[in-house]
């Protein structure tokens, strides 16, 4: 999802898709596909925009994103998948300065849009499950990453798991 729940600071994190209705979305350079966030405050029902610092930058094709609440951070995290770009970390949370740091983990992941993200907390594993919306219904695959591993290497599991078609079978 691109909105998610950040417990300590009582926010809801959103990408900078999650405004079009709500603002409006302007780059102001090409190369830069992501510059903002915004955090919005379920008490005063107000908005908060945060600078990504540094601004991530990458291919203006690379729009839309899934977000997922990062459970195994000692701070308060986020992790998001930049379709057919990069696998993003979202920390150091400053409301303030209305600033957040970006690292980006993996600047090849190459996921495709269309799906859904998990953490288990035990493993420490990202997983991303679904197709791609362009696919046909019944396809699909199931990546895994690994938080531990430094690398942040997304790998195939599709072949490896038994059970899981209809799961992976469509976009979420």
């Amino acid at each position: 999802t691109m909105n998610t729940y950040l417990p300590k600071l009582d926010m809801v994190f959103t990408n900078w898709m999650g405004l079009n209705y709500c603002g409006t979305f302007v780059n102001p350079t090409p190369t830069t596909i992501l510059y903002t966030v915004w955090l919005w405050n379920p008490v005063t029902y107000a908005w908060k925009s945060l600078a990504v610092t540094p601004p991530i930058a990458g291919s203006p094709a690379s729009t839309g994103a899934q977000c997922v609440y990062d459970p195994t951070s000692a701070t308060e995290s986020v992790i998001c998948a930049i379709y057919h770009y990069a696998v993003v970390r979202f920390s150091n949370f400053n409301t303030g300065a209305g600033t957040v740091t970006a690292t980006v983990l993996n600047s090849n992941a190459g996921l495709p849009l269309g799906f859904s993200l998990v953490i288990d907390p035990d493993r420490k594993t990202l997983f991303a499950i679904g197709n791609d919306d362009a696919a046909p219904p019944g396809t699909g695959n199931i990546y895994a990453i690994d938080l531990t591993s430094g690398s942040y290497r997304v790998t195939d599991w599709t072949s490896s798991v038994v059970g899981c078609e209809d799961v992976m079978g469509y976009a979420y």
